[in-house]
């Protein structure tokens, strides 16, 4: 058995650092999302794989969205350290409220962060404006610290 020297033990603790910081950073950034519901789509021991809906709102919008994720189940998933599939739905109407002035909105903006695995991958919704076809476009993806998902889902909403 080899002992590791104290550079790689350095290097070790500076990573789980880093990996902390970056999970702080991306919790303090993230909107809450309430839970709806869930389906069962395969059983394990430990808990099963579902397909969870989620709902958000626009910060400065009256628009609501639903997001449909799959959610990894089994040991892994118990204790909140599997790696969630980058599988994904997104849908969104106005929810009501006073209408805003559109062009007043940055053209493109990042409207919410939702963890999707233990450290690395975020699921980041996008809100597009498209003042040409008065419409607000919601687009989601999967990126992570190193490596994102070429995965998406949008939905537009007529303004």
């Amino acid at each position: 058995m080899t002992i590791p020297s104290l550079s790689a033990l350095r290097r070790s603790l500076l990573a789980f650092a880093m990996a902390g910081a970056v999970t702080g950073v991306s919790a303090a950034c993230a909107q809450s999302a309430t839970t709806l519901g869930g389906v069962n789509t395969s059983f394990h021991l430990f808990g099963s794989h579902d397909v969870q809906v989620s709902s958000f709102t626009d910060p400065d919008l009256p628009v609501t969205c639903y997001l449909s994720r799959a959610q990894t189940g089994g040991i892994k998933g118990a204790v909140g350290i599997a790696k969630n599939p980058t599988r994904f739905s997104l849908s969104c109407v106005k929810s009501g409220g006073v209408p805003t002035d559109i062009t007043k909105l940055p053209k493109q903006q990042n409207i919410t962060k939702l963890r999707n695995s233990f450290l690395f991958t975020n699921l980041v919704i996008t809100r597009m404006i498209d003042q040409e076809h008065s419409a607000v476009v919601y687009l989601v993806t999967s990126q992570g610290l190193i490596d994102g998902s070429p995965a998406n889902a949008i939905s537009a909403v007529s303004w």
